[in-house]
């Protein structure tokens, strides 16, 4: 009993009272959240009364400008990518199930909806998420026929080229108006620091301080009286400071950048060295 029972029975009822207090605190999240739903437009008032009451008119209006971006971002980004996910899972359910209606999969029907729920609930993670819910997913077909697995990835390839070329741009378009690598990156750096939520709500996270960023660099420019086009940026110019406009860099002010031209211009240095010698003496 000592040895064998009492362990047994203490890991029960740890294993019960910890899915006893996870279930209260989601009892107590949905109803924190329909409290606050319901009460989101007083929230709303109060909070830009309290914005007008601590500064000035114009900086409040700043202010609120960039909370409606924010709500805009995280808002557009989060609920399209929740409608395309849900989407997407569903299609895969319908996929496999007639994959297994014309005999090309012989799994359990149980097994359909548990891979549609993983591939769903994955893909709302951008760029990586579908290889992270194909990847399980894959495994466990694989245990059951290899043949199956390799049917399996072909129709996930095609589901999510789907996705990513013509229902995801349907559904969020460019919401968060960032590059494919800032996208890449804000998932790699979110999801390395916050985990699986992280990488679900990075890029919008990114995208508000990018625009953050991007709104202070132009404000500062302007006050210089410099251009905020990027393009004008490009290419081998450099700002004149007499006139503040850009000019062409002179081929013998571009700092040298191979082995090759350190090695031409430690020559011409050289050079030009024995000549001012040779006129001095």
């Amino acid at each position: 009993m000592q040895n064998i029972a009492l362990p047994q029975l203490v890991a029960l009822m740890t294993g019960v009272v910890t899915t006893v207090s996870v279930l209260f605190d989601i009892l107590i999240g949905i109803i924190i959240a329909l409290y606050i739903l319901n009460s989101k437009d007083t929230f709303c008032a109060q909070a830009k009364k309290m914005t007008y009451s601590l500064f000035s008119i114009n900086r409040a209006n700043r202010i609120m400008g960039r909370v409606a971006y924010v709500h805009r971002v995280f808002g557009g980004f989060i609920t399209g990518k929740l409608i395309d996910s849900l989407i997407i899972g569903v299609l895969c359910f319908i996929g496999l199930r007639l994959l297994m209606g014309f005999g090309l999969m012989t799994m359990d029907p149980s097994y359909a909806l548990l891979i549609s729920v993983i591939i769903g609930v994955t893909n709302i993670i951008p760029f990586f998420g579908p290889f992270i819910g194909a990847i399980p997913s894959t495994i466990l077909i694989m245990v059951i026929s290899p043949v199956q697995a390799v049917y399996f990835v072909l129709f996930v390839l095609a589901l999510q080229q789907f996705d990513g070329n013509i229902l995801g741009p349907k559904i969020l378009g460019n919401s968060t108006g960032l590059s494919s690598f800032w996208v890449m990156f804000a998932i790699l750096l979110f999801g390395g620091v916050f985990g699986f939520v992280g990488m679900a709500v990075g890029v919008p996270l990114f995208a508000v301080l990018y625009s953050a960023v991007t709104e202070v660099v132009c404000s500062l420019l302007k006050k210089r009286g410099l251009s905020v086009d990027t393009n004008d940026y490009r290419g081998p110019r450099q700002l004149d400071p007499v006139t503040g406009e850009f000019v062409a860099i002179k081929e013998e002010e571009r700092p040298p950048v191979s082995a090759k031209e350190r090695r031409r211009a430690a020559e011409k240095a050289r050079e030009q060295k024995q000549q001012e010698e040779q006129k001095k003496d």
